[in-house]
């Protein structure tokens, strides 16, 4: 068999040490010096350099990965598990795509973790729901926050068992996920499509009475692609604002969806989101398996052929 050559579905014939997407440059070579990877006082990492290593699929020493991961873990400890963010919040535009089953977790996260450790008091990460040990195991690879006194931001939804956001802050968070319960609703919890109208018992926190309890215009999650990057449901009669925001940030989500993503600013008392689609990147085989794995099965196949053929 040559493996050189691989035939597509539509019979085109492509080379296997060339890539498929041709204007994409292939990755940089070698890992960086400390005094490339960190400024100039060794105590924050080169965001500039890292960005722009990391986009061009260069790769860090694990020494410096260490680094950046227990530097950061150590400021994400020494935070509540509410955090209090005022107006003006902005996500920031990104070429990684920022979710875990990405072919460039490890560039996604040391890059975040990079920039919380240079600006700890401005850069918010809130916990995801597969940061966890069962998953990380599966897809190889914290906090929710208050921006503005207005707006709840946080991975999953709303739980039968949160009334106030006190009732987040007495959480004990430096653990696996629960199964069920606050902590789990928080990170995996989805609004049903109309849950104004919606009686089941399991949906009784109802958005409009939680938000207006606790004095907020309205709640900011992730847990969900939307086609438009972005989805607004029910308006508080109230306020006339949507209730809950579901926000997407990963372009074409798992090389499939063809979904646009979008981020969201606020500032000046001003809402606006902005959508943005993928950027073209490496052909990558299904569950980012490695061309030998990928390639066994063809190997024992054709020896069985011709062993097939040797007893004939």
């Amino acid at each position: 068999m040559d493996s050189t050559r691989h035939v597509l579905e539509d019979g085109t014939i492509i080379s296997t040490r060339e890539r498929v997407v041709r204007n994409v440059s292939l990755p940089l070579a070698g890992t960086p010096t400390a005094a490339q990877s960190f400024a100039t006082d060794g105590a924050c990492p080169d965001i500039a350099f890292l960005k722009n290593h990391f986009y061009g699929e260069g790769r860090v020493s694990e020494e410096q990965a260490l680094w950046i991961l227990f530097t950061a873990s150590k400021i994400f400890r020494g935070e509540p598990n509410v955090l209090i963010v005022n107006a003006p919040a902005t996500g920031t535009m990104s070429q990684h795509r920022h979710v875990d089953k990405s072919a460039k977790l490890i560039s996604c996260v040391l890059y975040l973790w990079s920039l919380k450790i240079c600006h700890p008091n401005t850069v918010v990460l809130l916990r995801g729901n597969h940061e966890c040990r069962h998953l990380t195991n599966h897809f190889t690879f914290r906090l929710e926050s208050v921006m503005n006194k207005q707006f709840l931001c946080l991975h999953g939804g709303l739980s039968p068992e949160l009334n106030a956001l006190d009732d987040i802050g007495a959480i004990e968070r430096f653990r696996e996920p629960p199964k069920t319960g606050l902590m789990c609703d928080l990170l995996w919890a989805d609004p049903a499509l109309d849950f104004e109208n919606t009686k089941e018992s399991f949906l009784h926190n109802h958005p409009f009475q939680f938000l207006e309890r606790n004095n907020l215009l309205s709640i900011i999650r992730a847990h969900e692609a939307q086609d438009a990057g972005y989805r607004m449901y029910s308006k508080s009669k109230s306020t006339g604002f949507p209730s809950v925001i579901t926000i997407f940030s990963a372009p074409n989500y798992l090389d499939m969806y063809n979904n646009k993503a979008a981020i969201l600013k606020y500032e000046a008392n001003t809402l606006n989101i902005r959508q943005f689609n993928c950027v073209p990147h490496p052909y990558w085989l299904p569950n980012f398996m490695n061309a030998f794995s990928w390639s066994l099965p063809f190997v024992e196949e054709k020896n069985a052929c011709r062993s097939s053929k040797c007893m004939q």
